[in-house]
C-alpha cells in the first residue's frame, strides 16, 4: 500500500465531510418541528408579505393575486383590508371575513408553491378565542398546534417552523367569534434541488483540484 494513500485520502474526506454537512443542515428535522411566536427563524431565503404590495381596495377578495410574483395563494379565500390602523396595524392586511358583513371562512388555506421550512404571521381576533395552525405537505398533515390568542386585537405571532410542508392551515378551534386578521405573513423557502447540487458539486471540485508539485 503506498504511503500517500492516507494523505489523499484525508484530502478528499474533509471536502466530503464538509458537504454532508451543509446538505443535511438544507433537511429540517421532524423531531425538531416547533411552534412559531416570533420571526427569529428568518435567514437570508426568508420571504415577507405586508400586504401593501399590490394595491387593492378594500374587502378585495384575495386568492391568487400574489401567486405569479410571491408564490402564495389563499383557498377559499380571504380578503383585504385597509381600515385597521386605529388598532395600531399599518393599515393593509388580511382577514378571514368580509367587512362589515357575517360573511366568514373558519377554515383558510395558505398555500405556497413550493415547500417551506418555517411560515407564520401577526395575528389577531377577539378575546377569548382559540386556532389551530395545521402544517400539510402534498395534502397530509405534517404538525398541527393550537395558539389561544389574548387580548383584542394585539398582533400575536402564530405559525410553525422548523418542518417541510407546502400549506398552512388555519381553523377556528374554540370560543365564540370565528374571526380573525393577520399581516406580515413571513415564510422560508427549501432551498431549489439544484441549488444543493451545485454545492456538491463545487466541494467536489475543491476536493479534486491537485496540489502545486515543490521543486
Amino acid at each position: 500500500m503506498s504511503r500517500r494513500f492516507f494523505p489523499r485520502a484525508l484530502r478528499f474526506a474533509r471536502p466530503l465531510a464538509l458537504m454532508t454537512t451543509l446538505l443535511l443542515a438544507l433537511v429540517p428535522s421532524l423531531a425538531s418541528a416547533l411552534p412559531a411566536t416570533d420571526f427569529s427563524f428568518s435567514d437570508a431565503s426568508t420571504l415577507s408579505l405586508d400586504f401593501d404590495e399590490i394595491a387593492m381596495s378594500q374587502s378585495t377578495v384575495i386568492t391568487n393575486q400574489y401567486e405569479a410574483g410571491y408564490g402564495v395563494r389563499f383557498s377559499p379565500n380571504v380578503w383585504y383590508e385597509n381600515n385597521r390602523g386605529a388598532l395600531g396595524w399599518d393599515g393593509d392586511n388580511f382577514a378571514n371575513f368580509q367587512t362589515g358583513t357575517s360573511t366568514v371562512n373558519s377554515t383558510i388555506e395558505v398555500i405556497f408553491s413550493g415547500t417551506v421550512t418555517a411560515a407564520a404571521m401577526e395575528f389577531a381576533a377577539n378575546t377569548g378565542n382559540a386556532f389551530e395552525f395545521t402544517a400539510l405537505r402534498e395534502g397530509a398533515v405534517v404538525e398541527t398546534t393550537v395558539f389561544a390568542y389574548g387580548t383584542c386585537c394585539t398582533p400575536a405571532v402564530y405559525g410553525l417552523r422548523d418542518i417541510e410542508f407546502d400549506t398552512l392551515r388555519i381553523t377556528h378551534s374554540s370560543g365564540g367569534s370565528t374571526f380573525f386578521i393577520a399581516d406580515q405573513l413571513t415564510w422560508n423557502p427549501v432551498p431549489e434541488p439544484g441549488t444543493a447540487i451545485l454545492l456538491g458539486l463545487g466541494l467536489g471540485v475543491l476536493a479534486r483540484r491537485p496540489r502545486a508539485t515543490r521543486c
